[in-house]
């Protein structure tokens, strides 16, 4: 017996588009203050409950990432946007071609990817 296929859905390529901006600012932020600082925690509790927004639809999201793009889909998301371009320059310098983020992605999880 096989499994039921479940239909890929799309993801809101603006709210896609928000959360990449707030995820490398998140980066930012967590480089530049002390993980016990109280931004830290408000900042972590945002990224996830907009990522879990994001994944309202679906049970993951897969991003590539290039030197200079991220990609969703194999299609650039905010090649203009010289926010999401440094975002893919740092996960590029660390060597990250590819990110997945599951539904039952929490804070932790996200405190460890920062």
């Amino acid at each position: 017996m096989e499994a039921p296929v479940r239909q890929a859905s799309t993801i809101n390529l603006q709210h896609l588009v928000r959360f990449l901006v707030n995820l490398q600012v998140g980066i930012r932020k967590f480089s530049m203050y002390s993980g016990s600082h109280p931004i830290i925690p408000e900042m972590i509790a945002a990224l996830t409950a907009q990522c879990q927004g994001l994944l309202e639809t679906t049970d993951a999201l897969q991003i590539g990432v290039t030197k200079d793009e991220v990609l969703y889909q194999g299609a650039p998301v905010g090649k203009t946007n010289p926010v999401i371009g440094e975002l893919a320059r740092s996960l590029h310098q660390v060597n990250l071609v590819g990110i997945t983020f599951h539904r039952e992605l929490a804070a932790p999880d996200v405190r460890r990817f920062l």
